[in-house]
């Protein structure tokens, strides 16, 4: 009887699982017929290759020329990489191109004099390496911080997202321009080149204009890894002529180190004014409500809220006052702050005159003085609660965007780390596009 096409499969099956028992697979490959024949092996590639010695002068380029066929054809029909290995700074791993040498760059760090033995091979575009070649090169000393190497990585200052494809631009401390690279899809980025030496610093520029601003900022001279550019994205029409008409030259913002929470106030401490306990108590809901984003202004996100506190009102102490004024006009309200650095505050008062007063005024009063911590000036938009007389009723966009860069870390440049920024933002965070004319202080 003729057996089915499912046994002849299980036969197979069978004697392959007899022959791996006896741990014959491996050594010899068996066809259907029971013969076997020996392993068919890759040619493995024969690659006459000149590499001609030279000196090597330490921390500086050097070329290494390579020759050859494979079977009387050019290496490069037949070769995908060359290999160059042996102790070097940076290994070559590259492309061979028709009729044009190979220009491999070695940088070597030694104190004395040495020879250093190198090795060359090829890989087939079959991945099958040919066999090695070795020359020895002599290199003469040089110093190791020759080279300066840096890394680092570019992201969205609001969202903390990796800038993909930002551009990284560096610059010697007199501004002339050195290199510029991208940043891959995860906003990483390298960059290395002969270090001018005398230079105190290097100048670095990122970001991905139109869709974001161009940061500008400096690191010392010397290797680093890690370094951290935020830019601020490009997304708000009239941005920039906001800040500039609430900030002037400067931004200011509130330090929320050790801040202590609002302090509401029913009777005025220095002069004439009362809150009602609903007043009081309405104030008290508006600041422990999240979704009216005053922490966003305090750079705060959990304080207490205290209606008539039992210590006494103290001028000067991280709390934000809510007080109740009568000797000002009806209508009117202002912020004092206090803090130990020009435009940066670390409590305050609000006061206010309650008279007739509505809850929808409390709110707008509340919030637009509050949002005076980090904008002292009122804009001439109407897009912003700090425009005056009143035109909105809520933090906007742009009142939002300007606590990002006020509070921003690695914006925040003297006194500690709690000054804000001094330098020109407008020219240093705030560019649109790349060079650096105009920027300062970085």
């Amino acid at each position: 009887m003729t057996k089915s096409l499912t046994d002849l499969v299980q036969g197979v099956k069978k004697t392959a699982r007899g022959i791996a028992a006896a741990g014959l697979i491996g050594a010899t490959m068996f066809f259907s017929n029971g013969c076997g024949t020996p392993p068919i092996e890759k040619p493995k590639p024969t690659a006459i290759l000149t590499v001609e010695k030279s000196q090597v002068q330490s921390g500086q380029e050097n070329k290494i020329e390579v020759d050859g066929t494979i079977g009387g054809d050019p290496l490069v029909d037949k070769i995908s990489k060359y290999y160059l290995r042996g102790p070097v700074d940076f290994g070559a791993s590259l492309p061979l191109q028709t009729n044009i040498p190979v220009d491999v760059f070695l940088t070597y760090f030694t104190n004395e004099q040495m020879n250093i033995p190198l090795e060359a091979q090829v890989e087939s575009n079959k991945g099958v390496l040919s066999d090695k070649v070795y020359a020895s090169y002599q290199v003469n000393p040089k110093i190791v911080e020759d080279y300066i190497n840096l890394s680092g990585v570019i992201e969205d200052s609001e969202t903390d997202s990796p800038l993909a494809g930002a551009k990284v631009r560096c610059y010697r401390a007199d501004k002339t321009f050195i290199t510029e690279v991208t940043a891959d899809e995860d906003g990483f980025w390298t960059a290395d080149w002969l270090k001018y030496e005398g230079d105190d610093k290097i100048i670095i520029q990122a970001g991905k204009p139109p869709e974001s601003f161009v940061r500008t900022t400096s690191i010392p001279n010397e290797d680093k890894s890690n370094v951290l550019v935020r830019a601020v994205p490009n997304d708000l029409e009239g941005f920039v002529e906001f800040a500039q008409e609430v900030w002037g030259s400067l931004p200011a913002r509130f330090d929320s180190t050790g801040f202590q929470g609002f302090k509401i106030l029913t009777q005025n401490p220095t002069g004439n004014g009362t809150f009602t306990q609903q007043q009081a108590e309405y104030l008290q809901s508006l600041v422990l409500d999240p979704s009216n984003k005053i922490d966003e202004f305090l750079n705060a996100s959990s304080y207490p809220v205290i209606i008539d506190p039992s210590e006494p009102y103290t001028p000067g102490s991280r709390n934000i006052h809510v007080i109740p004024d009568t000797d000002i006009p009806i209508g009117e309200a202002y912020l004092e702050d206090w803090g130990p650095y020009s435009r940066v505050a670390i409590g305050g008062s609000v006061r206010m005159n309650p008279t007739n007063i509505s809850n929808e005024m409390l709110e707008h009063v509340l919030k637009h003085e509050a949002g005076h911590l980090t904008y002292p000036s009122h804009p001439t938009t109407t897009e912003s609660i700090m425009h005056t007389p009143p035109t909105q009723m809520d933090y906007q966009p742009l009142d939002l965007k300007g606590t990002c860069i006020s509070n921003e870390p690695t914006f925040i440049g003297t006194a500690g780390g709690l000054y804000p920024n001094s330098i020109d933002y407008r020219k240093n965070i705030l560019k649109t596009e790349f060079g650096l004319e105009g920027t300062v202080g970085y």
